[in-house]
């Protein structure tokens, strides 16, 4: 219906914005629609960036990132369980973009090994909306 449209649009053009403000390129409508099918969008939220610390990652920090650099991958038990949540979007690893020239940069490309005990990441986050109806 109209409503799920309008809601796609205003989303197309928040993630357009939140690409232009922080440096990583804009994706398509085909993604964003695709993307806000698959994690079921039906109401647009504010976003908010973050710096999070991941700490007691000696032994691995279990995120696994889809293409677009959210998380859609968390193993339990380990660090990046504890601060991040499905769906946010790690824009920086230990102060390295994950985007350079207009494409992805792996996790593996980022993180040296052996692994520190922890690392810092920017991660824009998606809050839940604020419904006014009692």
């Amino acid at each position: 219906d109209h409503r799920n449209v309008m809601t796609i649009g205003i989303f197309l053009l928040a993630v357009q914005t939140s690409a232009f403000f922080v440096g990583t390129p804009p994706a398509t409508c085909d993604t964003i629609c695709d993307r806000a099918s698959r994690v079921g969008v039906r109401m647009l939220a504010e976003q908010q960036l973050l710096t999070v610390t991941l700490s007691g990652c000696a032994g691995g920090v279990g995120v696994g990132l889809d293409t677009l650099n959210y998380v859609d991958m968390l193993k339990p038990g380990m660090p990046g369980a504890r601060v991040l949540k499905l769906g946010d979007r790690i824009t920086h690893w230990n102060g390295a973009s994950l985007w350079s020239e207009g494409q992805q940069i792996k996790l593996k490309d980022v993180v040296s090994l052996p692994l520190s005990d922890s690392h810092t990441l920017m991660v824009e986050r998606f809050l839940q909306p604020h419904s006014n109806v009692a």
